[in-house]
């Protein structure tokens, strides 16, 4: 692999054909296949760059705090940019989910915090101090081991929360999913197509239905 006078490997594939392939195959085979697990490499470590510098422009925040539809400032502009430029034109829905930065994991003591800070005003004081002893309890005893153990389903999957919320949240739970989940589905906001209660809920069912559909072909943009 010579151009112009220079091997764009840096002499990589002439050591691989020199010490490995030419020991085992003809000396034309062997530079091929130099050059095929050059080029296999490369491509690796090109994709593995990508997928890296992905993981962290998906980690910026800044955009959260921009005007919907607007972009202020050069960081959101400049990020929106690079974004644009290592996804690609036309990507799927599920196309990039492997480098979304995963979820965080707070410690033992900020979760306690946020707990009383979340509960505060729904208790009087007496109510509160019960709490507060109950919560450091938590945590001089058992709440160490919850927490090691959370820690471990953390370095394991990708989201450690997701598959609990589904199976102890939202199945196992019997009351309505429209009025009771943070998912429901209207016909229409605006527009009421027909007055026949039963053709409203065949129209939101198969909605459901056209909907699901697209993601799982992934129609949906990202």
């Amino acid at each position: 692999l010579d151009t112009k006078g220079r091997d764009p490997s840096n002499g990589l594939i002439d050591w691989l054909n020199s010490n490995i392939f030419s020991r085992y195959c003809a000396p034309d085979n062997s530079r091929t296949f130099a050059c095929l697990v050059f080029g296999s490499g490369t491509y690796v470590v090109l994709i593995q760059i990508r997928q890296y510098i992905l993981k962290n422009l998906f980690s910026y925040h800044g955009w959260m705090y921009q005007e919907h539809g607007k972009m202020s400032g050069i960081g959101p502009k400049v990020w929106g940019g690079l974004v644009k430029l290592f996804i690609g034109r036309n990507p799927s829905l599920y196309s990039y989910q492997s480098v979304l930065p995963t979820l965080p994991l707070p410690n033992l003591d900020d979760t306690l915090r946020r707990y009383l800070r979340t509960i505060r005003p729904l208790c009087d004081d007496t109510e509160y101090r019960r709490m507060e002893v109950l919560a450091e309890d938590f945590r001089r005893t058992i709440g160490k081991k919850l927490q090691r153990y959370l820690w471990l389903k953390w370095l394991i999957s990708t989201n450690y929360v997701s598959d609990w919320w589904e199976k102890f949240v939202y199945l196992r739970g019997r009351s309505p999913i429209m009025v009771n989940s943070n998912f429901y589905g209207l016909d229409a906001a605006y527009i009421r197509p027909t007055t026949i209660q039963t053709a409203r809920g065949a129209n939101v069912v198969c909605a459901a239905f056209h909907y699901r559909s697209e993601l799982d072909h992934q129609e949906t943009k990202p």
